[in-house]
C-alpha cells in the first residue's frame, strides 16, 4: 500500500491525476480480504494434492518395476510399439521434470544480475522470485520486474529504471524463450512448436501443473499418431519385401 501510494503522489505531482484515494483505498482493502479465503482454500486443496501425491508415490518407488511390466502387458499394442511409447514417455518427462527448473534458474539468475546492476534493494530476493514466476511462460518474469520499475521511477530513479526495463525486456525476457526452447530440443527432442503449444493448451487444461502436462499431451498425441500408422497402416514395398525376407529366414 506504501507503494502504491508513492506511486500515485508521483503521478499527481506530474499529471495531476489523483490514482489512489481514501475509496480506492477502502476497495483495494476489500478484494485482499475477499481474496484471502480463497488462498486459504487454494493451500488446501494443494496439501492434499501433495499428500496424494506421496502416497502414490511411495507405491511407485516400491513396486515401480512391478507396474511397468504389468502395464506393458496389458497395453494392446506390439512389443516394438510399446518400447517406443515407454521410451517417448521416459524422455519427455525429464525434458520436462529436468529442463523446466533448470530454466527457472538460467532466467532468476539473470533477472538477479540486471537487479545488482541498476541498483535494485534486495536484488537476490527479487532474482529468486522471478526465477518462481518464470514457471509462467511470457508474463511470468513481468509480475516481478514491472512493479519493481514502476517504484524505481517512483523513486526518482529514471535513468536507472529505463535501463532495467530494457534490461527485462530484452534479456531477461529473451533468455527464456533461447534456454526453454534449446533445452526441451536438447533433453527430449522436444520440437519448439510442441513446447509453446504445450504450455498454451496444458495451462488452459490443468492449470499451474500444465505447464508439464501440456507438452506432454501433444508429444503423446503425435506418438500415437505415429503407432496407429504402425499398427493399422498400409505397409510400403519395401516393408512388406523386409517381411518376406525374415519369413524366409525363419522357414
Amino acid at each position: 500500500m506504501d507503494g502504491i501510494k508513492l506511486v500515485g503522489d508521483k503521478i499527481k505531482e506530474r499529471t495531476g491525476f489523483i490514482i489512489l484515494t481514501a475509496e480506492n483505498a477502502k476497495w483495494i482493502t476489500a478484494k485482499i480480504t475477499s481474496f484471502v479465503p480463497g488462498v486459504i482454500n487454494s493451500t488446501a486443496s494443494v496439501l492434499t494434492n501433495l499428500l496424494m501425491m506421496f502416497f502414490l508415490l511411495y507405491y511407485l518407488l516400491v513396486s515401480g518395476k512391478d507396474i511397468e511390466k504389468h502395464t506393458s502387458r496389458i497395453i494392446p499394442l506390439k512389443r516394438s510399439n510399446i518400447n517406443i511409447l515407454a521410451a517417448e514417455t521416459k524422455m519427455m518427462i525429464k525434458a520436462n521434470a529436468l529442463g523446466i527448473p533448470i530454466i527457472c534458474i538460467i532466467q532468476g539468475s539473470f533477472a538477479a544480475l540486471g537487479y545488482w546492476i541498476f541498483g535494485v534493494e534486495s536484488w537476490a530476493l527479487w532474482g529468486f522470485l522471478t526465477g518462481v514466476f518464470a514457471f509462467f511462460p511470457l508474463v511470468g518474469t513481468m509480475i516481478i520486474w514491472v512493479p519493481l520499475v514502476l517504484l524505481m521511477y517512483a523513486q526518482g530513479l529514471n535513468w536507472q529504471a529505463t535501463a532495467l526495463l530494457f534490461y527485462s525486456l530484452l534479456v531477461t525476457g529473451n533468455v527464456d524463450y533461447i534456454a526453454r526452447l534449446g533445452l526441451m530440443k536438447k533433453m527430449g527432442n522436444v520440437h519448439p512448436v510442441v513446447t509453446v503449444l504445450g504450455v498454451i493448451v496444458g495451462l488452459k487444461l490443468f492449470g499451474f501443473i500444465g505447464l508439464i502436462f501440456g507438452p506432454l499431451l501433444i508429444s503423446y498425441l503425435i506418438v500415437l499418431m505415429k503407432i496407429y500408422i504402425n499398427e493399422f497402416g498400409e505397409k510400403t514395398p519395401v516393408e512388406e519385401l523386409e517381411e518376406v525376407k525374415i519369413v524366409s529366414k525363419k522357414e
